[in-house]
């Protein structure tokens, strides 16, 4: 349910939000290039990309034996950096658990700064506590 509309499905968010494009579907499906194009979206449009991967790889939830780096879960970053590299917004911020900093020895972390700053991006990458921020949770994600 969307907290903002109380929305219990996709009808209901786009009967409350008609005019907004809602697209169902896995993400390594939808063509970064054909959704530009059909949102009428030049390059370097958008001001600002947010994406969050799935994190499940990266969790300390997870049992270490249970997370593999070639998990498909843990390369969709690539996708989410494929959506970036089309769009080329002016901002980026991609989000998951603090694991993936230093997930690997740091190479997840690493790509993803590496791909970014091909792509003319100034990258930081930090945790942060929720609470820090006035979030009623102790939560500490990571940010890129």
């Amino acid at each position: 349910m969307c907290n903002r509309c109380q929305c219990k499905s996709l009808g209901d968010l786009q009967a409350q939000l008609p005019k907004t494009k809602i697209i169902h579907q896995d993400i390594r499906k939808v063509n970064p290039d054909d959704l530009r194009l059909a949102l009428g979206l030049r390059r370097e449009a958008p001001i600002l990309l947010i994406g969050g991967p799935p994190c499940q790889g990266f969790s300390r939830n997870i049992p270490a034996g249970y997370r593999y780096l070639n998990d498909s879960r843990n390369l969709l970053y690539r996708t989410f950096l494929e959506f970036v590299e089309e769009f080329r917004p002016l901002y980026v911020v991609m989000e998951n658990v603090p694991e993936i900093l230093k997930a690997y020895n740091g190479i997840i972390r690493e790509e993803i700064t590496e791909k970014l700053e091909s792509l003319g991006y100034k990258v930081v990458s930090s945790s942060l506590n929720a609470a820090h921020y006035g979030i009623p949770q102790t939560r500490t994600r990571a940010f890129l």
